[in-house]
């Protein structure tokens, strides 16, 4: 079994899995990113993902007599 720095993963004669996440969020900005995969013997699964989120001020309530 081998454990990877951002996630888990292990590998047994042929099959493999592992999982990676990283993400930080710092005061309404974030982002995050992540990854799957599987393998079996010549099978490779694999899904990956990025996003990233940007919060701000509703500036109507401020605008509104």
């Amino acid at each position: 079994m081998s454990i990877t720095v951002l996630g888990f993963g292990f590998r047994v004669s042929g099959f493999g899995f592992r999982v990676l996440g990283f993400g930080f969020r710092v005061s309404g900005f974030g982002f995050r990113v992540s990854s799957f995969e599987f393998r079996v013997s010549g099978f490779e699964f694999r899904v990956s993902s990025f996003g990233f989120w940007i919060a701000g001020r509703d500036l109507a309530d401020s605008c509104s007599e």
